[in-house]
């Protein structure tokens, strides 16, 4: 009799204990399962039934073994946490050692307990090396804080991190900034650490409530935000570089405002001075701007001497402001590397879409000659306000140039 009958069923027949509810193979009768097996039993013996039956058996065991569990985990922070840390109490500790990746996706609601029981959840996977959260809406796992101490103390526990992403609508805080250092010191493996809305500064005038870490990390990738005045990162920022001056390849410093209120960035070219020492080893930096309200501030060039380091990066993402826009192309032009440059910001509701000021110092002809000059180039992405500053026949000119020197050049 042919043997494909019998093998059939391996995906659909995995009724172990404690399968899920929610499956497509718990959708199905047991009368189905049972008629499927007395198939691939007729007009056997007892010995081939007998064999059949146990080889339907241990087919389901090993697909219940490897599917139910294996290297990575996906939990949403309602129903599923509870469910996959009983499946992961009921194994062998080899089963929950397995687990090297964690993503969390944390929803908007009421619910209490979220951090608990995502907390219990973390305790069992020692061996975790990726943690990714992303947390819709302002939801705060902790009282006062991003993380409730339960959760915080369960990740303070991973010692093979690598990696960890939280990203949110909402503010990532602690109740203190230090509790951040303590946080990612526990971390020796750390090569990752991505938190686009981190808030790491004081929310007290407390010079004592720093950042702190007293050994070396290898991280490679770091994206945590300058912020605004007068809420700023920086102190957070410079420390963490310092320990990672050796490692770091890729930084993103996120999103700056250019507000039409009196605040101007606090930054200065001296308090970017940690970031300008580690520039010239930076594969990749990101520092965005968004324009809002109708008046400009003080023109600042904080960021002005960490752009003259630059020496072999290949991706650069930058705003339009912290440096001379005028002269952004002649700074970056002899970079042997760059391959991809992106010059945009985003535009606020209450930016004026009449208000070109901020974008005329991005001279079309400029533009041209870093095409022209730029030697590893591909990629040019320019502020789409371009369209309504330059001549329709200058646009034209330097899509041209682009397309000449085989450079894609977009405006966004």
């Amino acid at each position: 009799m042919d043997v494909k009958p019998a093998q059939q069923p391996t995906n659909t027949t995995c009724t172990g204990p404690g399968q899920p509810t929610d499956s497509s193979t718990a959708a199905l009768p047991v009368e189905t399962l049972q008629h499927i097996l007395e198939l691939a039993l007729e007009g056997e013996d007892a010995w081939r039934r007998q064999s059949t039956r146990l080889r339907f058996g241990r087919v389901c065991t090993l697909w219940w073994k490897v599917a139910e569990v294996g290297t990575e985990l996906a939990v949403n922070h309602t129903s599923t946490p509870e469910r996959v840390a009983k499946l992961l109490k009921g194994g062998k500790r080899v089963r929950r050692e397995r687990v090297r990746s964690l993503y969390i996706n944390v929803e908007a609601d009421s619910s209490t307990g979220k951090g608990k029981l995502l907390a219990g959840l973390v305790a069992l996977c020692p061996s975790l090396e990726k943690v990714e959260m992303l947390v819709n809406g302002s939801t705060k796992l902790g009282m006062n804080s991003a993380l409730s101490k339960p959760l915080a103390d369960a990740l303070s526990s991973l010692t093979k991190l690598q990696h960890f992403t939280y990203e949110s609508q909402g503010d990532f805080f602690l109740p203190k900034v230090a509790d951040f250092g303590a946080l990612i010191s526990s971390w020796p493996h750390l090569k990752t650490l991505v938190i686009p809305n981190a808030h790491l500064w004081p929310y007290k005038t407390d010079t004592k409530d720093l950042v702190a870490l007293s050994e070396p990390l290898p991280l490679r990738r770091l994206h945590l935000p300058l912020g605004d005045a007068p809420r700023e990162n920086i102190d957070t920022i410079n420390t963490i570089i310092s320990a990672a001056s050796n490692t770091l390849r890729h930084l993103d410093l996120g999103m700056s405002r250019r507000p039409h209120l009196v605040f101007s960035p606090g930054f200065s070219v001296s308090s970017l001075s940690a970031i300008a020492s580690i520039a010239p080893q930076l594969h990749s930096l990101t520092s965005r701007t968004e324009l809002e309200g109708e008046s400009h501030p003080l023109p600042s060039h904080y960021l002005t001497a960490t752009l003259t380091a630059l020496r072999d990066i290949r991706t650069h993402h930058i705003g339009l402001a912290g440096y001379d826009l005028a002269t952004i192309f002649t700074l970056l032009q002899p970079l042997p590397f760059l391959r991809t440059l992106s010059v945009t910001t985003k535009i606020a509701g209450s930016f004026p879409t009449s208000d070109f000021e901020p974008f005329r110092p991005l001279e079309a002809q400029a533009t041209i000659a870093f095409i022209d000059q730029a030697a590893a180039l591909k990629s040019l992405t320019l502020p789409c306000m371009m369209a309504r500053v330059w001549e329709k026949e200058e646009l034209e000119n330097v899509v041209e140039s682009g397309r000449r020197r085989g450079v894609a050049v977009k405006l966004e």
